[in-house]
């Protein structure tokens, strides 16, 4: 039986936080105060803030692993390529910005940081590892239970393909043939429901990556793994999707990491390589693909095949433009200084945490239980307020995310924001060290930690992994039917009288 390491951190992101602590420790001592955007109190708190980031990648979790890699992507990143490329921030032709706002957010992310260093602490002073956790063979970790009624990974795998199978195949007929689920191309409200069954085919798809790296998996089971994997990949880039291809190799990570596989040094150059065609080639070619769609649909298709064009060769002509537009995709740190210049106030009052609860009751069902009158998405309202765009006509086939520190700014103010980052933690740590499967794991991580740090959004986490559950819930309910099937009538006639 082959033995597994324990669960720890993600491999390399030791190095890659003392990368950036020595780069904001190196700007910190050296600047001469004169920045536009950063004065020498904000480069000295950054400088802190590199420090307890280094000091969170030090705890062998996987939780604080993953918080640490996401930061120095979101935010460490932005605060260097801004020190040295002001130009780079994103916004400044429409919003005036002062230093104390960077000050101010420097502070806030710092006391976020620490907020979620002590929720790890306290769960895990408050809690012991698990038997379960502790145990390494292949049986163990591939076992679930559902309902009290237990099977494997495998088994729920096999019934769970043959619902998603023909729901993938759907929602690839409606992306090619009625553009429905194209990201940046509005569709009539009366394919909602038919999309949003269709959609149920993604939510689960995690459970993929667990099945492939089972050593005693049946070869059947891995090869529909594989396949779904496949046709979802294929679904983002329909989808037009920027980082499908990047988030395809997490998954993958993340699910090495739960199961207590080694991730050897070839797998992450097979990740920064992943992460360079990303960079470089993936996401500019997907973001063309975006404009030339939206543009079919207005100008139709051979002017807009001529844009595309033009576009290409703008992108050969200028390849460091597309690494600092890729990095400004991650750009938590504009995203957050945007919104402390605004302050909440400006925004409509659905943008609040009573709003975030309507959301969350609509997104459980197709269509609004809650009607809001006026109803904009934060996405949408973003390049309003930000970009300084007049109505919703003028930036068709765009929309941003605000990332969970400015989710958690606008929605509990910065002193209650401090309080979510510690309950979060708390609450990511305490499910990490529990006994719940693997697969539930991967799937809190993928809606809770992965997508709720990189888009803010709470209603899209809760809605992703409800969908899952529903999924899960499902293939249960068949497995109850084949089970019950499979007993000869006579046996349950026999029960039934000897009760």
């Amino acid at each position: 039986m082959r033995r597994y390491a324990d669960i720890t951190g993600i491999p390399y992101t030791r190095v890659l936080t003392f990368v950036f602590m020595l780069a904001l420790s190196f700007i910190a001592i050296f600047d001469d105060g004169t920045h536009c955007f950063f004065s020498r109190e904000a480069m000295w708190i950054a400088m802190g803030l590199g420090v307890v980031i280094f000091i969170i990648s030090l705890i062998s979790d996987l939780f604080l692993s993953l918080y640490a890699i996401l930061f120095c992507a979101f935010f460490l990143q932005r605060i260097v390529v801004i020190y040295f490329f002001p130009e780079e921030l994103d916004y400044q032709r429409h919003l005036q910005y002062e230093q104390s706002t960077f000050v101010t957010a420097m502070l806030f992310l710092l006391g976020s940081s620490i907020s979620v260093l002590l929720g790890y602490l306290f769960a895990r002073k408050r809690s012991i590892m698990s038997s379960a956790n502790k145990t390494k063979d292949d049986a163990s970790l591939s076992a679930i239970t559902i309902f009290q009624r237990k099977t494997s990974i495998e088994e729920l795998f096999n019934y769970y393909f043959y619902v998603a199978f023909p729901l993938v195949l759907l929602r690839l007929s409606l992306m090619l043939f009625a553009g429905v689920g194209v990201t940046s191309l509005a569709f009539d409200r009366g394919w909602a429901l038919i999309y949003r069954i269709s959609d149920l085919s993604s939510s689960f798809s995690v459970c993929a990556f667990v099945v492939i790296l089972l050593e005693k998996c049946a070869p059947k089971i891995r090869k529909m793994a594989f396949t779904i994997i496949c046709l979802n990949f294929i679904v983002l880039i329909v989808g037009t999707s920027k980082t499908s291809l990047f988030m395809l190799y997490v998954n993958y990570l993340l699910a090495c990491v739960l199961l207590r596989k080694q991730v050897t040094q070839r797998a992450v150059l097979i990740g920064v390589g992943i992460f360079v065609v990303t960079f470089y080639v993936y996401a500019p070619v997907a973001t063309m693909m975006r404009s030339w769609l939206v543009a079919i649909n207005s100008v139709g298709i051979y002017d807009a095949t001529i844009v595309f064009t033009q576009a290409m060769h703008s992108y050969r002509a200028d390849l460091s433009h597309s690494a600092f537009f890729f990095m400004q995709r991650l750009g938590g740190f504009d995203w957050l200084v945007a919104f402390l210049s605004c302050g909440r106030d400006v925004f409509p009052w659905w943008v609040s945490f009573s709003g975030f609860m309507i959301e969350i009751v609509n997104s459980l069902v197709p269509g609004d239980l809650i009607v809001v009158p006026g109803y904009i998405s934060v996405s949408k309202i973003m390049p309003m307020m930000f970009r300084g765009y007049a109505s919703l006509d003028d930036f068709i086939g765009h929309a941003e995310n605000m990332g969970v520190f400015s989710m958690a700014y606008v929605y509990f103010t910065i002193w209650g924001a401090m309080i979510f980052f510690f309950i979060w933690a708390y609450i990511s740590v305490k499910i990490l060290r529990s006994t719940v499967s693997v697969v539930i794991k991967l799937l809190y991580l993928t809606c809770f930690v992965m997508t709720l740090f990189a888009g803010g959004s709470l209603v899209t986490s809760v809605a992703r992994f409800y969908e899952a559950l529903l999924m899960i819930l499902f293939c249960y309910i068949m497995m109850q039917f084949n089970a019950r099937k499979a007993v000869p009538r006579n046996v349950i006639r026999k029960q039934y009288v000897s009760k």
